[in-house]
């Protein structure tokens, strides 16, 4: 034998049948967002999107799933499932929202965090502070979302992303999931300048800190290979 694939069931167990998502109306697809199967929630999800973009979604159906991604009553598995339906919908229109559970809502935070990467304006400075609020939080999920969020709309004309991170590098926080997350972000956003400017101020690290920053700080520039750096 070369192998095989058991499929185990209750006894006397009939799934219930997978609907045509094709036909149903938009408060049947929000009301598939609650299935606790992956599978319908997945696929509500984008039917949803699907109607959207080819102009046959009401802009009603928008405001259903505002409601649910806002419901703290619904389990978290909805709540995202209808989290990111706005945000690849609704791109930029959907800013405040995030903003929104962003502030308010910690049981979703994390999740709103990285849903408004690449759907937030940089000139917005309210969901911009908003973001590096969510970044100094003690929750490491949160910190690490919102980390990553920020660097992933850093311009050169609005380097929030490196200045958020070069605040964080300054705790040295000895956080290995959170240190990573910074690292990789000051590597995506080239941040050589920056990393050069600190390191003149750690040539004798006194504290724990000042070494784990030190370390953060030459994991950063060593993948960096620019003369400059050189």
């Amino acid at each position: 034998e070369v192998g095989f694939i058991a499929r185990m069931t209750p006894k006397g167990y009939k799934p219930e049948p997978l609907p045509d998502f094709v036909k149903l109306n938009d408060a049947e697809l929000v009301k598939q967002l609650e299935s606790p199967s992956y599978r319908r929630r997945m696929e509500a999800q984008r039917a949803i999107l699907r109607g959207w973009k080819s102009g046959n979604a009401n802009s009603e159906i928008w405001k259903q799933v505002t409601v649910l991604a806002g419901n703290q009553k619904a389990s978290p598995s909805t709540r995202i499932a209808a989290l990111f339906a706005l945000s690849q919908g609704l791109g930029l229109g959907v800013e405040n929202v995030l903003q929104h559970l962003l502030e308010h809502d910690s049981t979703i935070r994390p999740w709103a965090a990285r849903a408004l990467a690449g759907n937030f304006s940089e000139t917005n400075m309210l969901v911009t502070g908003a973001l590096f609020t969510t970044a100094s939080f003690e929750d490491s999920r949160s910190r690490k979302e919102a980390i990553h969020t920020l660097s992933s709309v850093d311009t050169p004309t609005n380097p929030c992303g490196k200045g958020m991170c070069l605040v964080a590098l300054v705790t040295g926080n000895p956080d290995p999931i959170i240190g990573h997350a910074l690292v990789q972000a000051l590597i995506r956003l080239r941040a050589s300048d920056e990393c050069l400017e600190r390191l003149e101020k750690l040539n004798n690290p006194t504290s724990e800190a000042e070494r784990i920053e030190l370390t953060q700080i030459l994991r950063v520039l060593q993948s960096l290979p620019e003369p400059k750096v050189v």
